[in-house]
């Protein structure tokens, strides 16, 4: 794992502490790892750079995370301040682009709620676009 995915696993679980239990704490933390693996993986095909993977394994791993997204999104659904998702879907011309701006919202978010907010969104982008190429 890179230093950044622990930078923000770390910081986020410290503040997940007053308001998670440990199972969704766990789950955060995949939530994390996929959404900024995937987006990295992303932007290494998109400036053909050598990707450590390829993108079918990038959308494998969103897929893997379903069960974590959940319960994580579940924990914050009752978080005071919690809100639905901010995500303009009739406006998104291009999912790749859409993810790159929510990942950049995500990383610069500074209140823990607004930061799972931007996680949830950032995940569900990346279902777009696992619905938009697997098959």
């Amino acid at each position: 794992m890179n230093e950044e995915i622990i930078a923000v696993q770390s910081a986020m679980a410290k503040e997940a502490q007053t308001c998670f239990v440990a199972s969704e704490i766990d789950a955060l933390n995949v939530v994390i790892r996929v959404v900024l693996e995937v987006s990295n993986d992303l932007a290494d095909q998109s400036t053909n750079l050598s990707p450590r993977h390829d993108l079918r394994y990038a959308l494998e791993t969103v897929m893997s995370g379903l069960e974590c997204f959940m319960t994580f999104t579940n924990a914050y659904d009752k978080l005071l301040g919690a809100q639905k998702s901010q995500v303009d879907w009739a406006n998104i011309s291009d999912v790749d682009d859409a993810i790159f701006e929510w990942r950049r919202r995500f990383i610069a978010a500074t209140g823990f709620v607004e930061k799972c907010r931007r996680l949830a969104d950032l995940y569900k982008l990346q279902l777009a676009l696992v619905a938009m190429r697997y098959g």
